[in-house]
């Protein structure tokens, strides 16, 4: 899962990009108004080719990057850290049993297991 940073032009929200922005967004997310744009920043398990590529096709005009290292405004700032606080040091992941892994696909679905639960799933 990675973060995304998408600045689509324009005053207010577009319902189009929205619709098309909603199957790659997993969790929380963040829109805050700037000059002449709005900044979204979201998580998505999709790659930023196939998230372009359904923004694309509303005919917005925008900006998508995978730079998570922003450079704003502290208001701006501090509004996000608000719905992505600072993340602790990821401590090392456990290996999982069988039943572990399922559980987790049944409470937060198939798409929430990191890379590494994907590939202990494949060789359990």
């Amino acid at each position: 899962m990675k973060a995304l940073t998408l600045i689509r032009f324009g005053q207010s929200p577009s319902p189009e990009v929205s619709a098309a922005l909603a199957p790659h967004i997993i969790g929380k997310a963040v829109a805050l108004p700037i000059p002449g744009a709005i900044l979204s920043i979201f998580k998505s398990n999709s790659s930023i080719e196939e998230v372009r590529e359904a923004i694309a096709k509303t005919g917005a005009m925008f900006i998508l990057s995978d730079n998570t290292e922003l450079v704003l405004p502290q208001p701006l700032m501090d509004a996000i850290k608000k719905v992505f606080p600072e993340a602790e040091p990821a401590a090392e992941e456990k290996t999982l049993t069988m039943d572990e892994i399922l559980d987790l696909i049944n409470q937060n679905g198939i798409e929430s297991l990191t890379p590494d639960q994907k590939r202990q799933l494949e060789n359990l």
